[in-house]
């Protein structure tokens, strides 16, 4: 077991200062760690990427790792590669094929898709420039506080009651795209192929069309309604800008308006929010078409200790709140909305699965009486959350494969036989393959540790197994 200083990145959607969660856990491990008011303080990276490895931190009277005192320690893949025991099963693999992160989220980030094992290998031969790493980015989050992100494409028969709802929507897109959705074809294939076509047209939209139809979206949202800020139906019905024939897109058959009807009591509720993050959108990014998002993906807002998964070639956006996010070791991101940053809108047209309904939600498993497991559909990674009561001391089963444990909650200590480690929020360390540590809250406390590792209830083939860790 060795403890971890681990890298900070300050991208420019990251909360400010002390309101940081990844701040607080940084000055909360150490002392000396100063924040600056002004600054963002995005993500904490756990692990070996080298766009932000970990060191093992050296040691009072310890530099076998090869540390001079004062030195700032080894990278944690230098550890791994001069202990390659230290992997367990993972040796052949010789890294750690997971990353894991504490995000803290003020401002929208990309809509964004992770490329497949396949094509991230293609994209790396051939643009490295732009990414850098050969690897998928499958990801799940858990929130650790009220969360809200885009999560995948909305139910079909969602998207068509949004077409029709929002003129603006319909402005951007084809004559030819909407009627491909809404003629409701009922096979799953053809609603994807209708989704391709709209979600191409939309995305490829002129500048100036773009311009025209977001700017009379956000005028029309100004007009808060004397309900609270729900736009009414009236208000809706309204455009100022040439309406388009219904009945011309959608010819005589109105079946379309039967299941909108049946959809809008449980979307009413939903579209006061969706109309919020409008707005706040607009804010945040004035004249993007990532505005009217929310219109086509899944909003999903989740409060803590709630968690989801996505997979890799599957849009989203995460836009406000703190959460964990285990994924694998990758950095490789294909952005098309809500960036200053490259966009690259036909290869992400072209990777997208078009899947459409809710995001998976990952409920967690009971292991034991002090951890709860949450387990996605791939063999990269898991999480485990342990919660040590006051008074007691807990001790997890030894796995054979190395994990990264952070503590989020209270003070303590951590022994794997050879080493003690003191525990406070936001310590990091790294436990060995097949090495067996003991947390002990102090008196007084209580312990949360938060342990990431490779899949254990998934075989090579994808196939769930019964966790098998050793006695």
């Amino acid at each position: 077991m060795r403890r971890l200083n681990c890298a900070v990145q300050n991208y420019a959607w990251g909360k400010r200062g002390k309101d940081s969660m990844v701040s607080k856990l940084k000055m909360m491990e150490n002392e000396g760690f100063e924040t600056e008011d002004d600054k963002t303080y995005a993500e904490l990276w756990m692990g070996t990427h080298p766009n932000g490895p970990s060191r093992v931190m050296p040691e009072p009277g310890d530099f076998s790792e090869g540390a001079e005192e004062g030195h700032a320690g080894i990278f944690l893949i230098e550890l791994l590669e001069t202990h390659p025991h230290y992997l367990g099963d993972l040796q052949e693999q010789g890294d750690l094929p997971f990353m894991f992160k504490v995000l803290s989220i003020d401002k929208a980030l990309s809509i964004q898709a992770h490329p497949d094992k396949k094509l991230a290998e293609r994209l790396y031969a051939t643009r490295p420039d732009l990414y850098k790493d050969d690897n998928h980015k499958p990801e799940m989050a858990v929130a650790l506080s009220d969360f809200e992100g885009l999560c995948g494409f909305r139910p079909f028969e969602e998207i068509v009651f949004n077409l029709h709802r929002y003129p603006e929507l319909r402005g951007l897109v084809s004559l030819s795209a909407m009627r491909a959705m809404c003629s409701l074809p009922e096979d799953p294939e053809d609603q994807r192929d209708a989704l391709r076509k709209l979600f191409q047209s939309y995305i490829t939209a002129k500048p100036e069309v773009v311009a025209t139809q977001v700017n009379a979206l956000v005028q029309r949202l100004g007009e808060r309604a004397d309900d609270g800020g729900f736009m009414s139906d009236e208000s809706l019905d309204h455009t100022d800008h040439e309406e388009i024939d219904m009945e011309d897109i959608y010819g005589a058959d109105y079946e379309y308006r039967e299941k909108g009807e049946m959809m809008l009591g449980r979307l009413r509720t939903e579209d006061y929010y969706v109309q919020d993050l409008m707005r706040r959108l607009s804010k945040e990014y004035p004249g993007d078409i990532g505005i009217m998002m929310p219109l086509l993906l899944n909003y999903l807002r989740m409060g803590e200790g709630e968690s989801f998964f996505m997979a890799a070639n599957e849009p989203h956006a995460y836009l406000k709140g703190d959460i964990m996010e285990v994924m694998a070791r990758s950095d490789n991101v294909v952005r098309v909305a809500l960036t200053p940053k490259h966009r690259d809108v036909p290869l992400l047209c072209e990777i997208l699965t078009y899947n459409m309904g809710a995001p998976p939600i990952v409920a967690p498993i009971q292991v034991d009486q002090c951890c709860h497991r949450f387990t996605p559909p791939i063999k990269d990674f898991e999480l485990d959350d342990m919660k040590v009561p006051e008074g007691s001391e807990y001790t997890p089963l030894a796995i054979p494969v190395p994990s990264i444990c952070m503590v989020l909650e209270g003070v303590g200590s951590a022994s794997d036989g050879v080493r003690d480690t003191v525990l406070r929020p936001g310590v990091v360390v790294f436990v060995a393959a097949r090495s067996v540590a003991t947390f002990k809250p102090d008196a007084g406390s209580s312990l949360r540790v938060i342990r990431t590792h490779t899949n254990l209830n998934m075989d090579s083939n994808g196939v769930y197994v019964q966790a098998a860790p050793l006695a």
